[in-house]
């Protein structure tokens, strides 16, 4: 994930959730400076957890605990989401799968082979 997107995204959230407005500041602080490097548009991070953790760690955050709040409850959010995303790709991959045609009639078909060749050797 580009780190500028994933700024902009975090910052977003709290937005939604009705941060301070010092929160929003220091994410747009950092933000533009990310954009302004030149590597910055190359920046990657792995998720919007990672990103937001490192926000938690910013000499901001760490001076107002109002700050790291509103950082902390995105990160509860992110963990929730990517909790429940996990469960749901666990379900999906324990569901079994339904069989298509050909594997019916192909079973009925050694069902019936199986009948005859032990009628032949009884019979």
């Amino acid at each position: 994930m580009n780190l500028v997107e994933g700024l902009e995204r975090v910052r977003d959230m709290l937005g939604a959730n009705g941060a301070r407005p010092e929160t929003l500041r220091v994410v747009d602080l950092i933000r533009q400076n990310a954009s302004s490097i030149s590597w910055g548009d190359n920046a990657r991070a792995q998720s919007l957890l990672q990103i937001t953790k490192m926000l938690m760690r910013t000499p901001a955050a760490n001076q107002d605990v109002r700050i790291y709040n509103d950082f902390a409850k995105i990160e509860q959010q992110l963990a929730i989401r990517a909790e429940t995303a996990a469960r749901e790709r666990e379900t999906e991959v324990e569901r079994p799968m339904p069989k298509d045609k050909k594997f019916y009639k192909a079973q009925k078909e050694r069902e019936k082979r199986e009948k005859e060749a032990t009628k032949k050797a009884g019979g």
